[in-house]
Order: structure tokens, then sequence, then C-alpha cells
């Protein structure tokens, strides 16, 4: 290969190679700020989002997003004048097809100095992310160090806060059609004089496509993994609370399937007004809605207008009627087993048909087989003369295990247990 043909390659490869970069830098910007104008549609009132580019280079671009928190939409009692505004810095390094950014959060003046006033002076994180043109995808992370608090309540109690970090990573196609994250929130406990609580960790997992400007499509699992609260009323014990989701589109694309398994180890609550300790273990609950309109989700959202909202989400709702099936409720309740699957149809309604005595109800049929184990009776002594007058009546029966079982049904106002009338409604 002759020196001319290898110096000519050399400064093709830098042209392509500069070409690229340019093309790149002006393809992050103009992506950022289509991104920030989507989010704006979808979060406004809110909230509301801005772009800069405070600085820009031909392999850097400096910039910020500006977040404004609308207070008075969030909590409905602020003045027009109480306006949040966090910032986003992000220092990008522009190679060809490739963006790497060092992001930082610029917190409100007066959290700063509230932080401050604990002896919290700077909270250790590492935030960032990049885009790669090349493999058309988006990775980014969020990682909090551990940090303490100790002051006031505004009664004057002192209190210890240990918040244990954060760890989050999420990646993605360029263009936003689908986003996976994972993540753990190592939890926090608080102390004070007579009372704690203590969050454990909160891992979930996530793979979501999007459906118009929102990210419904997909699954999720999230983990509750401990909570406890010790106070002199109550004492609290949880353990290993999982939410699993999937929403899926029909096969016309027209309608929202959505299923949830909700799953729960153990909960103990033992209070002093209460006499009963309440026991809870190996609950399960299995639901899917199916037939949802998806559009329930889309603009308009009559933020200001509550009433308009909900009867454009009722009428969506109603359209084409809803089937709810609940596979699966049971659990170890106060040592008594209990099983149940249910199924409730709503035919076609509208919202005005929520506004009259019977107008929904009319429109409702379901069906309900519950089971109970035989000590039901004896844990809860108070309800044995009830369940022996149903067992008369053959309301309820006992299976050959002893344990009581049920089929409650509603159709056309009539509400029967096996097949017996319980009340005649409408």
């Amino acid at each position: 290969m002759s020196l001319k043909t290898i110096i000519g390659s050399s400064l093709g490869l830098v042209v392509l190679s500069g070409g690229l970069t340019y093309y790149t830098n002006h393809q992050y910007k103009t992506e950022v700020g289509d991104k920030i104008a989507e989010a704006n549609v979808a979060l406004s009132p809110m909230m509301s989002l801005s772009y800069n580019v405070t600085s820009s280079g031909v392999f850097s671009v400096d910039d910020e997003i500006t977040v404004t928190l609308n207070e008075k939409e969030m909590n409905g009692n602020a003045s027009d004048s109480e306006q949040a505004v966090v910032k986003i810095t992000n220092a990008c390094t522009i190679l060809p097809l490739i963006v790497n950014c060092d992001s930082k959060l610029v917190l409100p003046s007066e959290a700063t100095a509230k932080l401050a006033e604990h002896d919290v002076a700077e909270i250790d994180y590492d935030m960032g992310w990049s885009m790669n043109y090349w493999a058309d995808t988006i990775a980014g992370h969020f990682v909090m160090q551990p940090f303490d608090i100790n002051a006031n309540t505004n009664a004057g109690e002192a209190f210890a806060l240990n918040v244990r970090g954060i760890d989050i990573k999420f990646e993605g196609e360029a263009g936003g059609e689908a986003l996976a994250s994972v993540g753990k929130i190592n939890g926090m406990k608080f102390t004070a004089e007579n009372r704690n609580f203590d969050i454990g960790l909160i891992s979930f997992d996530s793979d979501a496509k999007r459906l118009g400007d929102q990210y419904l499509l997909g699954t999720s699992d999230m983990t509750f993994h401990k909570l406890r609260i010790n106070t002199p009323e109550e004492v609290v014990a949880l353990d290993n609370y999982t939410i699993n989701t999937n929403t899926t589109l029909s096969d016309d694309e027209q309608k929202l399937n959505v299923s949830a398994v909700m799953a729960l180890e153990a909960l103990n609550i033992d209070a002093e007004t209460n006499p009963l300790k309440t026991e809870l273990k190996d609950a399960k609950l299995a639901i899917e809605l199916n037939n949802l309109n998806k559009d329930i989700f889309a603009q308009p959202m009559y933020h200001d207008e509550p009433l308009k909202q909900m009867e454009h989400v009722v009428q969506l709702l109603g359209e084409d009627g809803l089937t709810v099936k609940l596979n699966q409720l049971s659990g170890v309740f106060n040592e008594v087993k209990l099983d149940s699957n249910a199924q409730i149809d709503v035919a076609p309604f509208t919202f005005a048909d929520t506004q009259t005595p019977y107008g929904l109800l009319e429109r409702v049929t379901f069906s309900l087989d519950a089971l109970a184990s035989q000590n039901l009776v004896t844990v809860f002594a108070n309800i044995k003369p009830m369940i022996d007058q149903f067992q008369q009546q053959q309301m309820v029966i006992q299976n050959k295990e002893g344990n009581f079982t049920t089929t409650v049904k509603f159709a056309d106002g009539a509400l029967t247990a096996n097949d017996k009338l319980l009340r005649q409604v409408f």
C-alpha cells in the first residue's frame, strides 16, 4: 500500500469521524429537545420541563433540564406562587455516534439549606447516562450512598433518620419505544424517643414498552422485603410483599389486558385498640382486568376539572364493558385457611348510569367460589351461630375435608348463595 493511499485513507477516516461526531452532536440536542416537548404534554399541568444548552463544542455539550413542580396542582391547596424547581445538569462527551453524560442534581436553595441544618452538607451520589446510535440504545444509572440525618420534629422531638442508599439502572431503545429498569432502594430507618419504623430493601425490575406517550405495556416486579413499625399504640411487621404485573394489547390492538399478582409472606399487627392480634400468612391475590379501553390513559386529561375527568374515564371504561377475573384470593388469616376465586362482568355502561341508584349495578353479574377451613368457627367463635344458620339453609356446606364452602352469585338484582336467595337487591 502506497504512502498516498495510507494518507488518503487516514484523512477519509478523520473526515468520516468528524462528520459522525457533528451528526451525533446535532442529533443528541434535537432528540433531547423533542423528548422534553413530549414529556410536557404528558405531565402538564402537574409539572413542566425546559431544556437549555449552556455550552456546545464539537466533542462536548453541556446542558440543563429544569423541572418545575406546580404544587398547587399536586396538593390542591398551595398558592399559585408555590413552585419547586429542580435542575439536572449534564456534561456530555460526544464521540462518533456515542454520547456519554455525567449528570448532577441541583436542588432548590430551600432544600439545600434544610439539609445543611441537619448536618448533611452534600449527598454522595453518581448519576449519568449514555446514548449509542450504532446500537440504537440508551442506558443510565443512579447510585446514592447512605447518609444520616439527626434533627428535631416540629414538636421538638429529637429523631434520627438513616437512609441506606439507592442503586438504579436502566436501558432501552434510543427512540424510547422500550425501556428496562432494575434497581434496589436499600430502605431507611427512623428512630425517635418512643417510636421507630424500619423500611427494608425494596427491589424492582421492569420491562416496559410505549403505548402513545406512556410506558403502559410490559411487565414489572417489585418486592418490599421488610417493614417494621413500633409505637406505643401498635406493632406492625411485614415480610416479603411482592407485586407482579403484566400489561398486553388485545389481538386487535385496541384494548388493554392487565394481570397482577400480589403475594405476602407474613403480616402481623398487634394494636392496643384491637384485642384480636392480626396474623396473615402466605396471602396471594391474582387478578385480571380485560377489555380495558387503551385510550383511558391518553389525552385529554382534565386536571383542573375533576368531575369532567371522572366522566371522561368512566365513559371510556364503560364503552365496551369490563371483565374482572379474581383468579385467586388466598391466605391463612389467624390460622384460618381461606381460598376463593371470582369473576365480575360489567355490560357496557355510561357515566349517566353511575349517577342512578342501580344504574351500574343493573349491568353487573358476578360469581364467587369461597372456602374456609373448619377451624373458622373456633377461631372466630362469634360467627358460629351465623354459619350454623347458613348451613341449615344450605347456603354454606362442609366438604369431605370439613372445610366450609359456598358459591355466591349476583345477577338480575338477585344475590344468592349456593343458588339460595340471600337478597333481592332490586
